[in-house]
């Protein structure tokens, strides 16, 4: 019998495909947030404490160490919007998915002409 999901591990999946659409968001300890001296993030990053899931926002002028934390509804609302864009089919597909897709067709151009061949 496998380890049950818990909600960080939800959380962790949806941060990885929402990192994969270009969302900045960059997971660090609070040891790694505090040696990060002098890193600014971005302006709307989000810098997420991995020791306990407290949530920054970059504005791209402060230091890392120097942005606020989050309020709880903020952060309630932040995760929510993560792990419904993870589940968005319309979205995501596996890997396994698009070479199921990928490896179905197959094209050439010939001039101005595309040309699809089944596989």
């Amino acid at each position: 019998m496998g380890a049950a999901t818990t909600e960080t591990d939800g959380l962790m999946s949806a941060i990885d495909k929402a990192k994969l659409d270009n969302i900045n968001i960059d997971c660090r300890s609070a040891a790694e947030w505090a040696a990060a001296v002098g890193y600014i993030p971005p302006a709307h990053s989000i810098l997420i404490y991995t020791d306990n899931y407290n949530i920054k926002i970059g504005d791209g002028m402060a230091y890392a160490v120097d942005l606020p934390f989050v309020t709880d509804s903020v952060r309630t609302a932040i995760i929510a919007a993560l792990q419904e864009h993870a589940a968005n089919g319309d979205v995501h597909t596996s890997l396994a998915e698009k070479e199921f897709w990928n490896n179905k067709l197959n094209y050439e151009l010939e001039g101005e002409l595309l040309i699809l061949n089944r596989n």
